[in-house]
């Protein structure tokens, strides 16, 4: 499970790796694509294509079915962009954004002000299916 939170040109995530309900160790969820940063959260699979699609190792995959769980964030220069389950880049006109488990707790915490990485640490601290350490990148 995945929880990634964009505020301030930082992109913050968990590192929690998980085989349904098992956690196993860390992992990296936050890549560079030509100067962008990019996390996917969803199936590990699922996550692991889009990531050679948008590096350009292969053509961009089918749309998932709605059961299927996928999004992802990039944080550009030019703002927040969502990727959803038909893998189309939409721009996020929100200061913050939140994507994967506990989103909408995440969402609260920065309407408070507090920084992507701090809403993804009481994300940590609060939810079952979030664990640290957390991912920190700048843009």
């Amino acid at each position: 499970m995945t929880i990634i939170c964009v505020r301030d040109g930082v992109m913050a995530a968990d590192s929690g790796c998980w085989s349904d309900d098992l956690a196993f160790g860390s992992v990296t969820k936050i890549v560079r694509v030509n100067g962008d940063l990019v996390a996917g959260a969803g199936e590990a699979e699922v996550v692991e294509q889009f990531y050679a699609w948008i590096r350009g190792g292969q053509e961009r995959p089918a749309p998932l079915d709605k059961e299927t769980e996928f999004g992802a964030l990039m944080l550009r220069a030019d703002g927040i962009w969502r990727i959803g389950r038909s893998f189309v880049f939409y721009r996020d006109p929100s200061p913050f954004a939140a994507e994967g488990m506990h989103r909408q707790f995440a969402m609260g915490v920065m309407a408070t002000g507090r920084s992507a990485e701090e809403a993804v640490r009481l994300c940590i601290e609060h939810g079952a299916w979030a664990r640290g350490p957390v991912q920190v990148e700048r843009r």
